[in-house]
């Protein structure tokens, strides 16, 4: 009898280290989990950030590219009509007008009356 209740006790004692091993490995497997688990999270958060800073980046680039677009507009006018006044300017006619006009120059002989609207005067 002697032999049985040793070898209960060793069974007792292997079904126990037997029942601490599986609730060891839980514990170890569920500690991956969650470190998976957290791990996993933070690449996403990392991934989502980096996805909202580049639309940010790329919502910005677009203003200033649609900015840019509008200055090219207005400088590409500018140039046409400078460009169509130089063209006048090269015409004798239209030259002699505007040095008339704006500079009050006469031809010999010739005599210039203001007839421009003085009410500031009176």
């Amino acid at each position: 009898m002697g032999r049985k209740v040793k070898h209960t006790y060793q069974i007792a004692s292997s079904e126990k280290s037997v029942f601490k091993k599986q609730r060891h490995e839980r514990k170890v497997h569920v500690r991956r989990r969650r470190l998976y688990a957290a791990l996993f999270g933070f690449i996403v958060l990392l991934t989502g950030m980096q996805i909202t800073k580049m639309t940010i980046d790329t919502h910005n680039l677009n203003v200033q590219a649609e900015e840019s677009q509008q200055k090219l507009d207005t400088l590409l006018q500018k140039q046409h009509l400078l460009s169509n006044e130089e063209q006048r300017l090269n015409d004798p006619d239209y030259l002699q007008k505007v040095v008339r006009d704006k500079y009050l120059y006469s031809k010999p002989n010739e005599v210039i009356f203001d007839i421009s609207d003085n009410s500031q005067s009176k």
